[in-house]
């Protein structure tokens, strides 16, 4: 019964989820990469950020010793599979500054 109600909500849903990835990279290396607050790497480095509904994300590069930089990317046309999120990504370049 429960597997019956359940069913047309997961094929709602099926369609909300999506892939971007990202090649990251900073000047110098060796900054870490954070999005929604979690590390998912250091430069230069690959991500691959799951979407929900989310067009827009921020993503923040920290090293010691250097300002924090972030930049919010907009994606009009993400990936549904990680597959052909991995074919394309999107790239992050950013200089950090000394404090």
């Amino acid at each position: 019964m429960v597997s019956r109600l359940l069913a047309p909500l997961l094929l709602l849903c099926s369609g909300c989820a999506s892939y971007v990835a990202l090649d990251v990279n900073s000047t110098p290396p060796g900054a870490m990469v954070l999005v929604r607050d979690q590390v998912l790497g250091t430069t230069p480095t690959g991500v691959l950020i799951y979407e929900t509904s989310e067009r827009m994300v921020q993503v923040t590069l920290e090293k010691m010793g250097f300002k924090p930089v972030s930049v919010v990317l907009t994606f009009n046309a993400p990936y549904a599979t990680k597959e052909e999120a991995r074919q394309k990504p999107g790239r992050v370049d950013r200089y950090l500054k000394p404090r």
